[in-house]
């Protein structure tokens, strides 16, 4: 048998999971199971279909024309505003994934465009459910003037606003792969995403601990990084080609097969 994961965060949250649980089993485990696990398990990412693919595109936009969700917000006049930083936060709109977090940054970021730092405007690409955590609803309120999108949007203006945002955050708690944070990756956001749960796994070291004040996405060279913009993109996608659909795809396929045929 073979066990798969879509990373080793996976792997590693639940085996440590499950050690802590058995530590309380009623009757003595058998103390090779985590060596026999472990053999048996290998990490194959969830395959990640190409932004150009437009059949994938043209059915989910035909599935929006038939009643997709509202989207929250659309601010319009924003969209042209000139020097601004794009922040795209696509997450869905529960407390597992930091609203609470996220309202604290742009809090952050309004105090410090005062200061002279730079002017943020977020695109919040997560689905709403609902109920909208508190947080959300502040959000809303309080940075009105600074978001461009909020909410749903059709496949093909999600991989456009991709493509014309900055930055991809993360506040995200529980998070097994990120493959929204991937796709905003591969449609060339640079990365502010925590040391935490797969977001390791998706990007080269160098590329954590990077946000809008300590780097400076005007220049060829981000501040205190001393790293090209472009050739941070070229090993952010080369990190993520294990993802790439056909990649993926073939990997699982052989996997299985020379399971079923052992």
């Amino acid at each position: 048998d073979r066990v798969i994961w879509n990373s080793a965060w996976n792997r590693r949250s639940f085996i440590e999971g499950i050690e802590t649980l058995l530590k309380h089993a009623p009757e003595p485990v058998d103390p090779g199971w985590r060596e026999r696990l472990e053999r048996r398990s290998l990490v194959i990412p969830p395959p990640i279909e190409s932004l150009d693919d437009r059949d994938r595109a043209d059915a989910e936009d035909r599935g929006s024309d038939e009643g997709g969700p509202a989207a929250i917000l659309h601010n319009t006049k924003l969209v042209d505003y000139p020097d601004a930083v794009r922040v795209v936060w696509p997450h869905r709109w529960e407390h597992d994934k930091g609203c609470d977090e996220l309202l604290e940054i742009a809090n952050t970021a309004r105090r410090r465009e005062a200061e002279g730092g730079p002017r943020l405007h977020w695109l919040l690409l997560g689905q709403p459910f609902q109920r909208v955590p508190e947080s959300m609803r502040t959000m809303l309120d309080d940075h009105v003037d600074r978001i461009e999108h909020a909410g749903w949007l059709p496949r093909t203006e999600y991989v456009e606003t991709l493509r014309r945002a900055d930055w991809v955050l993360s506040t995200a708690r529980h998070e097994f792969y990120g493959i929204a944070v991937a796709e905003s990756l591969l449609a060339g956001c640079m990365p502010w995403l925590p040391d935490r749960l797969s977001y390791p796994e998706l990007v080269p070291p160098e590329a954590l601990g990077l946000d809008p004040w300590n780097t400076d996405i005007r220049t060829d060279h981000p501040g205190g990084h001393g790293l090209n913009r472009a050739e941070l993109h070229r090993r952010i996608v080369e990190r993520l080609e294990p993802a790439a659909a056909n990649v993926a795809v073939r990997r699982l396929e052989s996997v299985i097969t020379d399971a079923i045929d052992a």
